[in-house]
C-alpha cells in the first residue's frame, strides 16, 4: 500500500468519526442526518444499524471527547496541503491511532449484532479504496 493510500484510508475514516453525525437524531438508520464534515462516511460506517436514543447519546460524547484532537488534525493537514506537502508522518500514525480509538470506543456501544454489521461496513468501505485496504 502506498503512503498516500495509507493516509487517505485514515483521513477518511477518522474524519467520518469526529463529525457529530448523530447529535441530530432521525436518518433512515436511526442516526443523524450526517450533517458536517465526513458525515456522509459516518452515515455509511452505521448502514443499517439503527441506534437507540441512548446509544446516539452516548455515540456524541465520544465523538465530542475526540474534536478538539481530530480539529487540530484535520488544521494540520490543510496547512500541509497548503504548503503543497503531506503532512508528517507522525501526525498521520497519531490521527489514524486516534481514529482507530474512538472507532473502537464507539463500536463498543454497540450491540454484539450491530457490531458485526459495523464490523461489515468498514470492510465494505475499505475494499473500496484504491488499495483495497
Amino acid at each position: 500500500m502506498t503512503m498516500m493510500r495509507t493516509v487517505l484510508v485514515g483521513v477518511a475514516l477518522t474524519m467520518g468519526i469526529a463529525t457529530g453525525a448523530f447529535a441530530q437524531g432521525g436518518g433512515g438508520g436511526g442516526y443523524g442526518g450526517g450533517q458536517g464534515r465526513g458525515g456522509g462516511m459516518m452515515m455509511r460506517l452505521m448502514d443499517g444499524i439503527t441506534l437507540t436514543d441512548s446509544q446516539k447519546t452516548q455515540i456524541q460524547a465520544v465523538e465530542d471527547k475526540y474534536a478538539p484532537q481530530m480539529q487540530q488534525f484535520r488544521q494540520k493537514m490543510h496547512e500541509a496541503r497548503q504548503n503543497g506537502t503531506p503532512m508528517d508522518s507522525a501526525s498521520m500514525q497519531a490521527m489514524r491511532d486516534m481514529g482507530k480509538k474512538e472507532r473502537d470506543e464507539i463500536r463498543a456501544l454497540l450491540t454484539p449484532d450491530q457490531q458485526s454489521k459495523f464490523d461489515d461496513n468498514v470492510k465494505s468501505m475499505m475494499s473500496r479504496r484504491p488499495s483495497g485496504t
